[in-house]
């Protein structure tokens, strides 16, 4: 579902809590009606929706619509869309049809004076005369109503022609109601030109003007046409001046997140370990979106996010962690040129050395480096933020006390851009063969076969991929991921695929040893950790299962020999250990059975030796 930017139009669907400012102007048009019939002479009023693009002033118009024209014993209303006006003699036209039409409903203009109702584009004869005339006077194009000039010059004057249309529309018993949207998204010389419309014709009798705008553009607009104060102008023309209310932080947020909450399931969050619905996971959520909350200014611009998210996610999701994704996407929108800069140079935002003392001048300070780094990329302050969220080095150099997110193995896990080969994935709308997914690690160890396995090593070698992929599966493998479980039967099969790439040219000896994976899946299988620092004393099944993998022929002696560097720790196994210097991370009968079945396989005559002295 793509969110369309359309404003709303029923109540129902008011999810800022609107209701209440639109009921406040209706009632302020009925106190204001109500005592205005109380007098002779009846005047106009000009009221000014004023707010930012994306504010919302659409929305308050069509709530407001519906609200009078729920009171239509009482008043008329007639919307013009000026934007839709393509040149200022369009604009006049349909400015005045639209008076006309809504004057002719409230029962101003009788009947015979020119105005048949099977045809409802025919204006008001006082109203064509006035707009003949008035058209005249703003030196709109000949013929842009088909003036006839002899005719306008021999009739009444413009003013006693606006006399006559005002004291017809004084007799009304309806209240016109005309609404005028999107001035602000005209040219400045069409703003001028609307804006005049209004200024000429404001004191028309019961009609009520609600003029919809941002301040600040209109007031420039009418600057730059004639050089005076575009301000003091607006003060002549408006005369109740309405500030749209500003959503709060809550309010916009709550918003987002729902929204957000749509795109991404309960299921996809707790598969991308993203998960939301658990307290510890809000107080996330409302971190990262508050962060965000600068770019979020409106409920427009919430939408705009939400599209550009929702389109990335689908293709994306399944090698970008979602919050950091999200990020990636707001910062694309918003700073493109930070984009540019992170992705031209991406050490920029892994930087090195961060941990070494500093000793060095004033020049390398975090202050000093956030301003070479907002100059060369730039960037906001707000942006900034968003990066030490995101990348935990650039955080500590720029001394940015932000609470980031995860780092280390489960930040490998989640896809997390602040490891360093999940860069270019979240740059990219389309997987690419050098991303090493977390989904493909995750399936190779828990279900695929023994070839399977094989092929997708080879392919990461081959690729250039295996450091990427050894970090992950090593990831995958601490115990103190708890996502994942291996069975023997499992950590046979991974150990069998291991032994299997023994011959395989791919893997020469400048290559990350693969052999080294097989304790990761074996220490998975125990349940127990070589960074724990405890003792690992096996129960008999797991003492059964080593000794079954020692004496697995379809296990190669690589892999055996591997797995008896962290199995032989602090027995002297290591040439590079002095005994007992390194706690046994084995039991020492584990040990004992473990090396001499290596040794017997790795050197066969060993056994013969050993047979022939027992003879």
């Amino acid at each position: 579902m793509l969110y369309n930017d359309q404003p709303i139009g029923q109540d129902k669907d008011d999810e800022l809590n609107r209701t209440p400012f639109v009921d406040e102007i209706v009632e302020l048009v009925d106190r204001y009606t109500e005592a205005d019939e109380k007098k002779d002479n009846h005047d106009g009023l000009v009221i000014g929706l004023e707010g930012d693009w994306g504010s919302g002033k659409t929305s308050v118009l069509n709530l407001l619509e519906n609200r009078f024209q729920d009171k239509n014993e009482r008043y008329v209303v007639q919307r013009l869309d000026s934007w839709l006006a393509m040149d200022r003699m369009t604009l006049a036209a349909e400015f005045f049809k639209t008076l006309g039409l809504a004057a002719v409903d409230a029962g101003t203009f009788l009947e015979g004076e020119s105005y048949v109702k099977e045809k409802v584009l025919k204006l008001p004869k006082g109203i064509l005369n006035f707009v003949k005339k008035f058209t005249l006077s703003l030196s709109i194009l000949n013929g842009a109503f088909k003036v006839d000039f002899k005719q306008v010059l021999q009739g009444k004057t413009l003013r006693k022609e606006k006399e006559e249309v005002g004291k017809s529309l004084s007799q009304s018993k309806r209240y016109i109601i005309y609404m005028i949207d999107d001035i602000d998204r005209l040219s400045n010389d069409e703003i001028a030109f609307a804006m005049q419309l209004v200024k000429n014709i404001a004191d028309f009798p019961k009609v009520i003007y609600i003029l919809a705008y941002d301040r600040a553009i209109i007031s420039e607009a009418l600057q730059r046409i004639d050089g005076r104060n575009g301000r003091d102008f607006m003060e002549k023309i408006v005369q109740v001046p309405i500030q749209m209310p500003m959503f709060s932080e809550q309010d916009l947020l709550n918003y987002f997140g729902k929204e957000l909450r749509k795109i991404i399931p309960e299921k996809s969050y707790i598969e991308n370990k993203a998960i939301y619905y658990t307290t510890a996971g809000k107080v996330i959520e409302n971190r990262i979106h508050k962060a965000l909350l600068p770019y979020l200014r409106s409920i427009r611009d919430c939408n705009r996010v939400l599209n550009a998210f929702q389109v990335r996610y689908l293709i994306c999701s399944s090698f970008c962690d979602a919050d950091d994704l999200l990020c990636i996407v707001v910062l694309s929108i918003y700073e493109p040129e930070l984009i540019s800069y992170i992705s031209d140079n991406p050490d920029s935002v892994y930087p090195k050395g961060i941990n070494q003392p500093s000793n060095s001048s004033e020049d390398d300070t975090p202050e000093k480096y956030q301003e070479k780094f907002k100059n060369d990329a730039q960037c906001s302050d707000d942006a900034l933020i968003i990066l030490a969220i995101l990348f935990p080095g650039f955080s500590k150099k720029a001394a940015l006390h932000v609470i980031t997110q995860t780092d280390g193995n489960e930040a490998v896990i989640k896809n997390k851009i602040s490891i360093k080969s999940n860069f270019s994935s979240y740059f990219i709308l389309s997987s690419r063969e050098d991303d090493v997914l977390s989904s493909t690690v995750e399936h190779l160890l828990k279900d695929a076969d023994e070839p399977r396995i094989q092929e997708q090593f080879v392919a990461w070698a081959k690729n250039g991929q295996w450091s990427g992929a050894c970090s992950k599966i090593i990831s995958y493998c601490d115990t103190r991921n708890k996502h994942l479980s291996l069975t023997k039967d499992r950590l046979k099969i991974l150990l069998h695929a291991l032994s299997l790439l023994k011959d395989n040219p791919s893997f020469d000896q400048q290559l990350h040893p693969y052999a080294d994976l097989a304790w990761y899946f074996l220490e998975k299988a125990t349940g127990y950790s070589p960074f724990s620092g405890t003792t690992i004393v096996l129960d008999v099944a797991q003492q059964d299962m080593l000794t079954e993998i020692f004496e697995d022929r379809s296990i190669s002696i690589e892999i055996l020999e591997a797995l008896m560097k962290p199995i032989g720790r602090g027995y002297g196994w290591n040439p590079s250990e002095a005994n007992g210097s390194y706690l046994p991370l084995a039991d020492k009968d584990v040990f004992e059975a473990c090396r001499d079945i290596f040794l017997r396989r790795k050197n066969p005559s060993i056994s013969d030796i050993e047979g022939e002295s027992k003879k």
